[in-house]
């Protein structure tokens, strides 16, 4: 078993080395497109990556709440009705059979290791991805994204020629971009995705 290990891990980096390699010659030979395909991967993977995070949190806050909207009890003081009152109790309920749930696959897995793997692989099977928000993004990262950042750079490379100190040269790079780049970026994002997503909800109605 030892063996086999050793042998995939010696041809993943051997396929990560190559990789790597046609990575560093595309980007020598055409770094504009590179760099497109690259914040485009990059853009896609991390919507995905927050969708996930994003739900995972919502069924964390959802298995948590008490449903009452407080602590649980039914004050009139407060203006509570009885039907709010047994929505209470009955979000209750179900927490503690979500927290038996748990534990009980927990037992039956072989831990809490087992029973937390368990419950992600559930989360993951009832998850549905947006993904109109995820072209969104990816088509933000593939154009626009890189098409401001990569000049942007190359202008901050002819313009600070100065390379020592090294601090004060940062310093300056990381000034003049937060001043003068990053506001115009994040104004052409919040454009874009506005418009984008507007468009696609009049194509919505319309259909």
């Amino acid at each position: 078993m030892s063996s086999v290990c050793v042998c995939v891990c010696v041809i993943m980096l051997r396929l990560g080395r190559r990789a790597l390699v046609a990575y560093n010659a595309a980007l020598a030979a055409h770094p504009f497109k590179t760099n497109l395909a690259t914040a485009g991967v990059a853009t896609f993977l991390g919507d995905v990556l927050a969708q996930h995070v994003e739900h995972f949190r919502g069924v964390k806050r959802k298995s948590h709440g008490n449903g009452d909207g407080g602590d649980g009890s039914c004050n009139d003081a407060m203006g509570a009705t009885g039907a709010t009152c047994a929505t209470g109790v009955e979000a209750k309920l179900a927490g503690m059979q979500v927290v038996e749930d748990v534990e009980a696959v927990n037992g039956g897995m072989g831990g809490a290791g087992g029973g937390r793997w368990a419950m992600v692989a559930d989360k993951m099977a009832t998850m549905e991805l947006d993904w109109t928000r995820t072209a969104v993004m990816t088509s933000w990262g593939a154009t626009l994204y890189a098409g401001i950042w990569l000049p942007w750079y190359k202008i901050m490379d002819k313009t600070v020629t100065f390379t020592r100190p090294v601090v004060a040269a940062a310093a300056l790079k990381s000034g003049l971009t937060a001043l003068i780049a990053a506001p115009v970026a994040n104004t052409v994002f919040f454009s874009y995705v506005t418009t984008v997503e507007y468009m696609l909800e009049s194509e919505e109605e319309r259909a």
